[in-house]
């Protein structure tokens, strides 16, 4: 080592004794519990860092200077020499108290030879330019010597002849030490300070002449100065971008202390409002809670705890965003605890999680700075805090609910932390017990809506969580009291987010015994709430679950798959479904008869539906089939009657006369059965069998409802009575007909004119005649309103009427008695006469010919019957003559009015019209005016001669 190096270290360890020896007293000891006096308080001791040792023989350098100094006769370069020799002189005596390890005679003093030749050199030299270095070495040598005021000497001599030294600073530096170590703290302050004004910042001494400065300060008890100086120290020491780094062991020793003696400081002066005023006047400093923290500290070793407590709570009530604050608070309530402050350890817990939980301020101003994050300590303290504080809310509910008191606030408060604690640690293995908590202690305070959402999280979002069933078992409970709390209006959601909830329960949890239950009771609300496709698989779930339930569980289930299957028109799954829990029913289950009711309408609806697909045949089938499977249903009636009814239309009569007669003998009472006739008339009419459907037609119009149906049924039976030659049965059924259904007119006529031919067959012809003037009297009563047909049947009937009294108009002959036969002659042409004309007044050309024809016939017969009379007997010749004459005059009208209505018929053709009566006219005319009308055609032959 050299000896300027080790004279160093040896001055610095001087320093560093009298330091120790101020520290280490035994007052230290007596007050270590109690505020020292400013005397009692030094600062620490400020060590060097050793270098690297350097070996040199200073001996045999110090032999050659010596051998060279009387060879030089220059006084300066001798001077130079003598300078250098009592440098190596000193460090040889450095090295001679690093080596040697003899005992030192007593009184002897090793640096006495250097020191003389130090004195000896600024006597000869006192004016030199380097004496600066001179009383530098020889301040060092008496300070070895422990000779302190002989130091102190020389450094002021050497600040003061050369204040810009090189040694200036160190000398100042070392004049401070010994001040400030003779308790001249005024001038040991400006000796320091002289350092920090003129070392820069990385000067050795930089930062130790500011730290002793500060204690300068202290002693002086200018605290406030003093904590600004040492201000400006953790300025140095801790520049912004390292302080969060670690120091070396001397620095941090050094740092220590100073937060030691600030919190001396601040103690003397006002405590916590001291540390405000001082960063209020020097500013904000990043390293401010290392300042209150080492300070709290200090207080707490003095017991003064509730000291530190103000003061952390005053540094979070400055700092509110500092990652600082956090820890601060906690470790207020450590204090509190320690303690027992028990109540206002809870409050601050609650504070601690109002202030850093989730959803604070902190947390978003954290998060916005994008700095460090926070501190895993903060998060540790939340998972605590949060904990306790609900779990004692929730017991504190909880007694009050057991004495009868408000558990709602208290409740309340439960559910806040819970919810809390399981958004601000979603992965705890804590979260799901505590979610299913904040379900319980919302559901105490009527959120249901919330609960739920717990609820189903706690059970379905952490698979783990032992209580899982439970949660999800509570969720379900918890939608039903929601429902019958809510307004009509809201509870089909309800009920619906329910059954989910219920389906998601017995998904996770088949295990569970209840599931069985939540699945049955999931499948009857769905059905209830007619979501019948939801509804099927679940009661499909409920008969597929093993083992197998109890009969009358699989039996509800299969009523529910029965009515939704059929609500849905799944008619054939209906039925499978329908048959399935009719096997279930135990004898004498009221259900039966309804359920047989519903398979019959699920076969029957099969057949509907197949109708509207065009499969008429296959719809028959389903509809005979209600009855095989069902004989007893309701629905077989219908079934039954439509499956006929779709034979009818296919023409699948014979088939169709079969269920039509089982229809009327099994239901006779039945309304439909009024319809049975006349389906049964048209099979057997389709089949041949007239007299059967003719029969069935009459029973319709004897019994049905409906008199126009009855009038048609009748006039039906008597028409196929008629078309099939049942004469006797078709004169009986129109009479029957006539006399009961005057009205429609037409029809009515209709049958008369039936009736009159029939008669005619059967040769009645009183009863023929009677339907015909019966034919005449509908006409007439109906005239206005009459149509065509109306018209031309009642002119037949009246034509026929004309014929019979023509006819009789014929057979009387005009024999003796003359004069009787004649009047009898004359009445029955007026009648037939008067016949022709009203069967002409009718209009219709047939008949108007025909009537004017035998009108014309009529006068013409007349005439020939009145010549051909039988003349009286005992005539004379003359008398007969004059007899002859007499009928002649009596004919001859009669023939000419003949002639006149034969012309006028004849006359017919010039309109177009030339039929039978008119050619009939015609020869007539012939016959009674051969002179006009028999010619004979002249066709003029044509020669096709060329001649």
């Amino acid at each position: 080592m050299s000896s300027l190096k080790r004279l160093m270290i040896h001055t610095i360890l001087m320093g560093s004794l009298a330091g120790c020896s101020m520290i280490g007293s035994k007052d230290d000891e007596d007050h270590a519990r109690n505020m020292p006096t400013l005397a009692e308080l030094q600062p620490v001791t400020l060590e060097e860092v050793q270098e690297e040792e350097v070996k040199v023989d200073i001996s045999e350098v110090i032999s050659h200077y010596q051998d060279l100094l009387p060879s030089v006769a220059d006084p300066e370069v001798r001077a130079r020499i003598l300078y250098r020799l009592a440098d190596l002189k000193m460090l040889q005596t450095d090295e001679v108290q690093d080596t040697e390890v003899a005992e030192v005679v007593p009184g002897y003093d090793e640096y006495e030879l250097t020191v003389q030749t130090y004195e000896s050199l600024l006597e000869t030299y006192p004016d030199r330019a380097d004496n600066d270095q001179v009383l530098y070495q020889l301040s060092k040598a008496y300070d070895l010597q422990g000779k302190q005021d002989a130091t102190l000497d020389r450094l002021d001599q050497l600040v003061g002849q050369y204040p810009e030294s090189d040694h200036a600073i160190e000398a100042n530096f070392r004049r401070g030490e010994i001040l400030y170590s003779q308790g001249d703290y005024p001038e040991a302050g400006k000796a320091f300070d002289l350092v920090v004004s003129r070392a820069r910042s990385n000067n050795t001494f930089f930062e130790k002449a500011l730290y002793m400065k500060g204690w300068s300060q202290f002693k002086q008890g200018s605290f406030n100065e003093a904590l600004k100086t040492f201000v400006a120290l953790l300025d140095q020491m801790l520049p912004e971008r390292a302080s969060y780094e670690p120091l070396d062991e001397d620095r941090t020793k050094l740092l220590n202390d100073q937060f030691r003696v600030m919190g001396f400081a601040f103690s003397y002066m006002d405590g916590a409002e001291s540390v405000q005023q001082l960063f209020q006047e020097v500013g904000e400093r990043h390293y401010e809670h290392l300042v209150y923290d080492n300070y709290a500290n200090l207080l707490i070793s003095r017991e003064q705890e509730i000291d530190a407590i103000k003061l952390y709570q005053q540094y979070i009530s400055l700092h509110p965003y500092s990652l600082w604050s956090p820890q601060y608070q906690a470790k207020v309530i450590d204090i509190q605890m320690k303690e027992g402050l028990v109540s206002e350890a809870r409050e601050e817990k609650a504070r601690f999680v109002d202030n850093y939980g989730i959803r604070s301020d902190f947390r978003r101003r954290v998060a916005e700075r994008r700095g460090k994050p926070i501190p895993a300590v903060v998060d540790e303290k939340l998972s605590l805090f949060i904990d306790e504080l609900a779990k004692y809310h929730h017991a504190r509910a909880q007694q009050q609910r057991k004495s009868g008191g408000n558990a709602k606030p208290e409740y309340r408060l439960a559910s806040r932390y819970y919810g809390e604690f399981a958004e601000t640690f979603p992965n705890s293995p804590n979260t799901p017990q505590m979610v299913y908590l904040l379900g319980e202690t919302l559901y105490e305070v009527g959120d249901y809506d919330q609960a739920i959402v717990a609820y189903e999280r706690a059970a379905y979002e952490y698979p783990a969580f032992a209580e899982g069933a439970e949660a999800g078992y509570a969720a379900i409970t918890t939608h039903s009291e929601l429902i019958s709390q809510s307004p009509e209006a809201s509870r089909d959601i309800l009920t619906s987010q329910k059954v989910a909830s219920q389906l998601r329960f017995v998904d996770h949890y088949p295990q569970d015994p209840r599931a069985l239950d939540v699945q049955a009771n999931a499948a009857a609300t769905l059905f209830e709430s007619k979501d019948y496709l939801a509804a099927i698989p679940a009661a499909t779930k409920v008969t597929e679950w093993q083992p197998l339930p109890s009969q009358e569980v699989q039996l509800n289930a299969w009523l529910i798959i029965s009515h939704s299957e059929y609500a849905l028109n799944h008619y054939a799954l209906a039925e499978r479904a329908y048959a399935q829990s009719i096997a279930l029913m135990v004898p004498g289950d009221q259900r039966r008869v309804d359920t047989v009711e519903l398979l019959a309408a699920s076969i029957y609806r099969q057949g509907e539906m197949l109708l509207t697909q065009g499969e008429t045949e296959a719809a028959i089938d389903e509809f005979l089939r209600v009855g095989l499977v069902t004989p007893d249903a309701k629905i077989r009636v219908n079934a039954q009657y439509d499956a006929a009814t779709y034979m009818l239309k296919l023409s699948q009569y014979d088939r169709a006369i079969p269920v039509l007669e089982d229809f009327r003998a099994r239901y006779p009472a039945h309304e439909l059965s009024q319809d049975i006739p006349a389906k049964l008339a048209v099979a057997y009419r389709e089949t041949k069998q007239w007299d059967y459907a003719a029969r069935e037609l009459k029973a319709i119009a004897g019994s049905h409802e409906d008199p126009e149906v009855r009038r048609e049924s009748l006039l039906m039976a008597a028409e196929i009575y008629e078309a099939n030659g049942y004469v006797a049965e078709a004169i009986e059924t129109y009479r029957n007909y006539a006399h009961t259904y005057p009205e429609p007119a037409d029809l009515a006529m209709e049958a008369q004119f039936v009736l009159a031919g029939l008669y005619k067959t059967t040769n009645e012809p009183e009863k023929r005649n009677f339907w015909l003037r019966k034919l005449e009297e509908s006409y007439a009563s109906h005239s206005d309103e009459a149509s065509d047909r109306m018209r031309f049947l009642a002119a037949g009937a009246t034509i026929e009427l004309a014929d019979d009294a023509y006819a009789e108009f014929q057979q009387i002959k005009l024999r003796a008695p003359l004069s009787q036969n004649l009047a009898r002659k004359k009445k029955t042409m007026a009648a037939a006469m008067n016949a022709y004309k009203k069967a002409a007044n009718y209009r219709i050309a047939e008949y108007t010919t025909r009537s004017t024809f035998q009108m014309g016939e009529i006068y013409a017969q007349f005439s020939r019957d009145l010549l051909d009379s039988e003349r009286p007997a005992n005539l004379s010749d003359l008398e007969l003559e004059q007899y002859e004459l007499l009928l002649e005059d009596q004919a001859y009208p009669f023939e000419e009015d003949a002639i006149s209505i034969h012309e006028s018929n004849a006359q017919r053709s010039w309109d177009g019209v030339y039929d039978t009566w008119v050619k009939n006219s015609f020869k007539a005319l012939e016959k009674l005016f051969p002179v006009r009308y028999q010619r004979t055609e002249e066709i003029p032959v044509v020669s096709e001669s060329i001649l």
